[in-house]
This record gives C-alpha cells, sequence and structure tokens, in this order.
C-alpha cells in the first residue's frame, strides 16, 4: 500500500470517526494523547499509531502556518516505540535455491529482478515488454502499480522521482526473460482472441493485469517448497542490496539500481550484514597479527 493509502485509510478510519466532530481549537495535547492511548488499547500497533500522528502532525502544521490555530498540539504526544520487523536478507545460496525452483515459470524472472536488481512489486506487476531494451540490456522504469483511493489497482507514476531510472541487466536475467516471453507468445496463441493486449511482461495467461495479492500467494507456496522462511516480496529488495554490497558494488551505483532519493536510504535501512560478510571481515582482521 502507498504512502498516501495509509495516510488516507489512518484518517478515514480512525481519524475522522473519533476527532473529526471537534472544533479545532478543541483538539489539545490531551485530546489526541487520549485518542492515541485507546487506539493501542483497542490493538491497533504501534506503526499505526505513528501514522496517524503523521496524518495530524502535518494537518495542525499547517492550520500554524494558516494562523487557525497558535500550536500544534501533536507536539509533546508520547509515541509508542515503533516494532521494527526484523528483515532476514537471503544469501546467495538461498537465492539460487529460490531461482531453480521457479524455473521455466514466470516466477523466475520476476523473483530474478527482484532479488538481483531490487525492483519493487509495483514496479514489476507494472512492466511492459516496450520497457527492456534487449539488444542493448537495458531495463527501464517508468511506471508503478499503485492502489487508488477508491481501491482500485492502477499504473501509475514510479513512486519517487529517483524510481524513474535505466538498469543495466546481467545476461542471466535477460536469457530469463526471452524464454519468458517465448512462453508468453505461446499463451497468447492459446488464448486467441480472449488475449489482453496489455503488453505486461507479467500477466495472466490471458493477458491481463496480475493482483499483488495472487503473486504473493505463488511467492509464499514456493517458499514453502523449497524450505525457506515466509518473507513479503518488498524484502527481496533488501536482499538485492546485501547481495550487491556483500559483491563489493559502490554503495552510489546501488542507490541509482535501487532508485533511492538517499545514501542513507540504501545504506542503513536495505543493506544488512549477510554471515559471509562477517567471515571476511574476521580474515581481513586475522591479517593485522600476520
Amino acid at each position: 500500500m502507498s504512502t498516501y493509502m495509509r495516510y488516507r485509510a489512518a484518517l478515514d478510519t480512525h481519524i475522522l470517526p473519533a476527532l473529526g466532530h471537534l472544533h479545532l481549537n478543541k483538539v489539545t495535547m490531551r485530546v489526541i494523547q487520549r485518542f492515541y492511548n485507546q487506539k493501542l488499547d483497542e490493538g491497533q500497533s504501534p506503526s499505526s499509531v505513528i501514522t496517524m500522528n503523521k496524518v495530524l502532525n502535518q494537518a495542525f502544521e499547517h492550520a500554524v502556518k494558516e494562523c487557525l490555530i497558535g500550536v500544534n498540539p501533536c507536539k509533546g504526544v508520547s509515541l509508542p516505540t515503533e516494532e521494527k520487523r526484523d528483515v532476514q536478507p537471503l544469501t546467495v545460496e538461498q537465492a539460487q535455491r529460490l531461482l531453480q525452483a521457479a524455473h521455466g515459470t514466470m516466477l523466475e524472472p520476476f523473483l530474478a529482478l527482484a532479488v538481483v536488481v531490487g525492483l519493487r512489486h509495483g514496479e514489476l506487476l507494472a512492466l511492459h515488454w516496450q520497457d527492456i531494451d534487449f539488444p542493448q540490456g537495458t531495463l527501464s522504469i517508468h511506471h508503478s502499480l499503485t492502489l487508488t483511493e477508491d481501491h482500485h489497482f492502477v499504473i501509475g507514476d514510479p513512486k519517487t522521482k529517483t524510481s524513474e531510472r535505466m538498469i543495466l541487466l546481467p545476461q542471466p536475467v535477460i536469457t530469463m526473460l526471452l524464454a519468458h516471453r517465448a512462453r508468453q507468445q505461446e499463451a497468447r496463441l492459446k488464448a486467441g482472441s480472449a488475449w489482453q493486449r496489455s503488453d505486461l511482461v507479467f500477466c495472466t495467461q490471458q493477458g491481463k493485469q496480475l493482483w499483488s495479492v495472487n503473486v504473493r500467494k505463488r511467492f509464499y507456496r514456493l517458499l514453502e517448497r523449497v524450505g525457506l522462511p515466509r518473507m513479503h516480496v518488498h524484502d527481496l529488495r533488501h536482499s538485492a542490496s546485501t547481495l550487491l554490497r556483500s559483491m563489493g558494488i559502490d554503495l552510489k551505483v546501488i542507490q541509482e539500481i535501487l532508485g533511492h532519493s538517499t545514501l542513507d536510504m540504501t545504506a542503513n535501512v536495505y543493506s544488512h550484514a549477510l554471515p559471509s560478510m562477517q567471515q571476511e571481515a574476521r580474515e581481513k582482521m586475522n591479517q593485522l597479527f600476520d
């Protein structure tokens, strides 16, 4: 779900029903604190409450700027500690097992693009064949599949300005994509007039838009089959960053491949230490005593 949709859901589902009837100057820090405490008591996660605070804080900051109120009542409230999910990136061996298990299926190039060059789930589902230049070995990101306010999936602009990028593809991934295109052409002939002319790289057997929930289900079944723990499709993007870094790829290059707006995001959020990296560090430490 996009940031906008998370904020919209927080506003419509929680904030407006509880606070929408109050006059602006009646929403005090105490009122907001009581609202957050109530949401936690109802079983809302700390991250959900933090999202509600982001929405309210932005709204009240704007109200202060417009001189509608003198002080932002969100200032000073006590927020819960956000519990960050522990992402375990795939090792090289695990990534290879996953791709081998998906060999010959649509998931093979889908997962390869996620774990090798770190494409986002929405970017993969919005990818068109015209975005891939096979002679040059490049892939361009121009679109992403997003959820609209009325809960419909549409192909729109990428997440951020830096998300729109061109990526050089390794030859094995190009080979996977070519094989996938050949299989898709066979499916198109089989479907006949039922085929939808969408030009999507990843689509149904009738050429229709693939939905993220269906891809996730197939991904979970594949993980179970190869004996890997359940993870989010987005975790493969973390794996891509970590694997590229373990290969000695410059951090700035990884940032450009992933389409991050800041180097800090690449270094501190998406890059993790693999056991092999720890082993390499120990071997270099041992050299101090040689």
